[in-house]
């Protein structure tokens, strides 16, 4: 495999440009660590998280999906829930 850096081009809006320019700011990171962290992360996570991120999954499966993903990533004895990707996001028992 061929470790060696390549380029990629992104376009984002100037808002969004702003916004993550105040990230990098108060995360005392470049622009350019912060994508790569992120892109990292996006392509390791399982393909079903990967598709709600993305949008492909229409909104009444968004749910549904969501909960078999954390359900999934809870049931991995090897996972550690503080690292978890989603840790962040609340979990509502009621649906």
């Amino acid at each position: 495999m061929d470790n060696r850096n390549v380029n990629l081009r992104i376009r984002v809006t100037q808002d969004l440009k702003g916004k993550l320019e105040n990230v990098c700011r108060r995360k005392l990171s470049s622009q350019q660590d912060v994508i790569e962290t992120l892109v990292e992360w996006f392509v390791e996570l399982d393909e079903t998280l990967q598709s709600v991120i993305l949008g492909q999954i229409g909104p009444r499966d968004e749910a549904t999906m969501l909960k078999m993903v954390l359900q999934r990533l809870g049931k991995n004895p090897n996972a550690n829930k503080s690292d978890s990707p989603i840790a962040h996001i609340p979990v509502n028992s009621a649906n």
